[in-house]
C-alpha cells in the first residue's frame, strides 16, 4: 500500500469513517443478493407472476443498491482529493433520490395494482421530481444561496411524492386493505427509521453530550447509516409482502382486479 493511501486509511479510521463505508457497502452486497435471489425466485413463477410486479421489486432493489454504493464510494474516497470528495459527494446525495424514487415507484405500483391510470400519474410525477433533484444536485446554479433553496424544496417535493399516494390510497380503500396491497405499516417503519436516524445525526447525539468519546464508534454519522439500512430492510418486507398478498390471489391468469371488484 503506498503511503498516500497508507494515509488515506489512517485518516479513514481516526474519524471514525471505517464504519461508514462497512454499513453501507456490505449493506450494498446484501441487497444485491436479496435482488438476485429475487429475480430468480420470481422466474421460476413466471407464469403467474406479471413483469410490472418484477419490475417494482427490480426498481426498489437496485435504487437500494445504488444509494448504499454511492454513499460508500464517498465516505472511502472522501480523503482522496477536493475534487473527487466533491464528485462522489453529489453521487451520495443522488442516491438518497434514488430509494426515494424507487420506493414510491414500488409502492405505488402495488398501492393502486388495479389502477394503471392512477400509477402511471404518480410515477411520472416522482421521475419528475427525481430528476430535477438529480439535475440540482449537479448544475452549477443550485450552489447559490438561493439556489440551495429550490434544491431543498425540490428534495421536499419528491418526499411529497411518495407521501401524497399513501393518502389518497388510505381514504379510498381503508388502513387495514391498504396495508395489505402495498404493505404500509413497513413503509411507516421506513419512514420512522429514517427520521430518527435524521434526528439523531442532526441534534448530534451522542458526541454532542460526550465529545471525543466516539469519534471511532458511536458516532451520529454511524447510527444514522446503520438506521437507513434498517429503514431499506423494513421496506423489503413489506414490499415483499405486498408482492405476496397480490400474486398469492393469482391462480392459472386468473383477473384479481376482478376478483376484488
Amino acid at each position: 500500500m503506498s503511503p498516500v493511501s497508507l494515509s488515506s486509511w489512517k485518516c479513514e479510521l481516526a474519524d471514525g469513517n471505517e464504519v461508514n463505508i462497512w454499513s453501507h457497502g456490505l449493506a450494498s452486497i446484501a441487497f444485491l443478493a436479496a435482488l438476485v435471489w429475487s429475480l430468480q425466485t420470481m422466474h421460476m413463477n413466471a407464469k403467474h407472476v406479471p413483469a410490472a410486479d418484477i419490475f417494482a421489486v427490480f426498481i426498489f432493489l437496485t435504487s437500494t443498491i445504488f444509494c448504499f454504493l454511492f454513499s460508500a464510494s464517498h465516505h472511502l474516497l472522501i480523503d482522496h482529493s477536493e475534487p473527487t470528495s466533491t464528485l462522489t459527494g453529489r453521487f451520495d446525495h443522488v442516491g438518497i433520490v434514488l430509494p426515494m424514487w424507487g420506493t414510491t415507484i414500488a409502492s405505488t405500483h402495488f398501492g393502486f395494482y388495479c389502477d394503471p391510470q392512477l400509477q402511471s400519474f404518480y410515477w411520472y410525477v416522482a421521475t419528475g421530481f427525481a430528476l430535477l433533484c438529480a439535475l440540482a444536485t449537479f448544475h452549477p446554479m443550485f450552489r447559490t444561496p438561493a439556489g440551495r433553496q429550490v434544491r431543498v424544496l425540490l428534495y421536499v417535493l419528491l418526499g411529497a411524492s411518495s407521501f401524497v399516494p399513501i393518502v389518497r390510497g388510505v381514504r379510498s380503500h381503508g388502513y387495514s386493505e391498504y396495508n395489505r396491497r402495498m404493505g404500509l405499516s413497513y413503509f411507516i417503519g421506513l419512514g420512522v427509521f429514517h427520521a430518527t436516524g435524521a434526528a439523531i445525526y442532526g441534534a448530534r447525539v451522542p458526541e454532542r453530550f460526550w465529545p471525543k468519546r466516539f469519534d471511532i464508534l458511536g458516532s451520529s454519522h454511524q447510527i444514522m447509516h446503520l438506521l437507513v439500512v434498517c429503514g431499506a430492510l423494513c421496506y423489503s418486507i413489506g414490499l415483499m409482502k405486498a408482492f405476496i398478498y397480490w400474486n398469492g390471489m393469482r391462480e392459472d391468469g386468473t383477473d384479481i382486479c376482478k376478483m376484488i371488484g
